[in-house]
């Protein structure tokens, strides 16, 4: 392996670029073609795949990647914080949430590939000590409960993060088949980047100190990383559940206005419930047809007069409408008597 001379003088220039670019470094496209050499199909020609990108971009490393693989039965998630990127890869992949990877809801192992290409930044995340976590650590991490065991993780980080204590236990517990590569000429000068692969365990192995501290010496500058080249497809991808949570709820005004827009509320059949006006003329049917005793209890009611309602079998019955208080002070309370009368002679005249 020839030795490496990473080129960390421009790392603070790095910080700047990825800060003005909303900490967007696309996958080239040579790269996601060498990473797809190291993949071969799954145990049976027909399975379900779900592959995902936390961090998606555009979403052209993702598409190009499942395009390659040449997957029978293959699903692609995305997660992208811009929305103009978004848009675009929407285009290309089959569902995209316009969203933080921290506020997405995503059910555990339901992906077979997590192709995890981060920020590479600090985030605004603490640890235990108080010390701030890089959100490459972080996706890793959190990406990794996401993959069925036996799943495939496509971490592409810049070297020096390998010197992350906490990356260092996670990945040496949770993988296993690990492969590293450094980006091949002419890509890696850039930023430093190299490429991990890991296969993920069904639980976590405590790993021994020498396997972090192998791990954490692969980040140095005068470690000899071999350039990425083609593979022989060594990785099969296991299959993917039919069915899994894969979701984000707006947190921020400006996201409430935006799914907001996107919904047709008028054209609903809820709202048309909602704000349905009776016609004008259109007969009134009450729930529950009032019986002879109901309409006889009516009629001998003080002070009630009566208008008449015809239901749907077309009868003719008398119907309650009481008075308004000033006419009802108005009128004398009839007596028992009177009352009785008039109830029968009005219930005869109605039949």
């Amino acid at each position: 392996m020839a030795a490496v001379s990473p080129h960390y003088g421009g790392y603070s220039m790095a910080r700047q670029e990825s800060q003005s670019k909303l900490l967007y470094y696309p996958t080239p496209p040579g790269v996601v073609e060498l990473i797809a050499s190291w993949i071969g199909a799954g145990e049976r020609g027909e399975q379900f795949t779900r592959l995902a990108d936390p961090c998606a971009g555009e979403g052209e490393a993702l598409a190009q990647l499942a395009g390659l693989l040449n997957l029978p039965n293959v699903e692609t998630w995305g997660v992208e914080l811009s929305y103009a990127r978004t848009e675009k890869a929407a285009q290309v992949l089959d569902t995209v949430l316009p969203a933080s990877f921290y506020a997405v809801t995503w059910h555990e192992r339901t992906v077979s590939l997590l192709f995890d290409n981060a920020p590479y930044d600090w985030s605004d995340y603490r640890d235990e000590k108080g010390r701030k976590v890089r959100h490459e650590v972080l996706f890793a991490t959190r990406g990794t409960p996401k993959l069925v065991p036996g799943g495939l993780h496509i971490l592409i980080v810049p070297q020096h993060l390998l010197q992350d204590e906490s990356l260092a236990r996670h990945w040496c517990g949770w993988y296993e088949h690990n492969l590293l590569f450094r980006f091949p000429d002419g890509e890696f000068e850039a930023f430093g980047q190299v490429v991990l692969f890991g296969v993920r365990r069904a639980k976590y192995d405590p790993p021994a100190k020498v396997q972090i501290e192998g791990f954490r010496a692969c980040g140095k500058e005068d470690a000899n990383l071999s350039p990425l080249e083609p593979g022989d497809h060594r990785f099969r991808l296991p299959p993917s559940p039919l069915s899994g949570k894969f979701m984000f709820s707006p947190i921020a005004d400006e996201d409430f206005i935006r799914a907001a827009a996107q919904m047709k509320m008028l054209d609903s059949a809820e709202w048309g419930r909602k704000t349905f006006v009776r016609p004008i003329g259109a007969p009134i049917r009450p729930l529950v047809q009032e019986k002879i005793g109901h309409l006889s209890m009516d009629a001998s009611r003080p002070a009630a007069t009566w208008a008449w309602c015809v239901s749907d079998c077309q009868r003719a019955r008398p119907w309650p409408r009481a008075h308004s208080p000033s006419v009802l002070s108005e009128r004398k309370k009839p007596s028992k008597a009177k009352t009785a009368s008039t109830s029968a002679l009005t219930w005869r005249s109605a039949r």
